[in-house]
């Protein structure tokens, strides 16, 4: 946990467990209070921001369809 608060991605932390796959190490990964208040906090700063400013990706909802496998 002390890793991933670290900011230190996920697949880098199953490498350096020894994990063959993300899911095995996720399954001892959770968000304590501080993490979910600082994620919180983020998303509202994104919602504030997103308000304010034109969405980049507006007209282009193919390409995350297609990225995300849906298209």
């Amino acid at each position: 946990m002390a890793m991933l608060k670290n900011v230190i991605p996920i697949s880098y932390i199953r490498d350096f467990l020894g994990h063959s796959s993300v899911e095995t190490t996720s399954i001892y990964s959770h968000a304590d209070s501080e993490m979910i208040a600082e994620a919180i906090k983020a998303i509202e700063h994104e919602t504030t921001t997103a308000t304010t400013q034109e969405k980049q990706w507006k007209g282009h909802e193919e390409y995350f369809l297609r990225l995300c496998g849906l298209a």
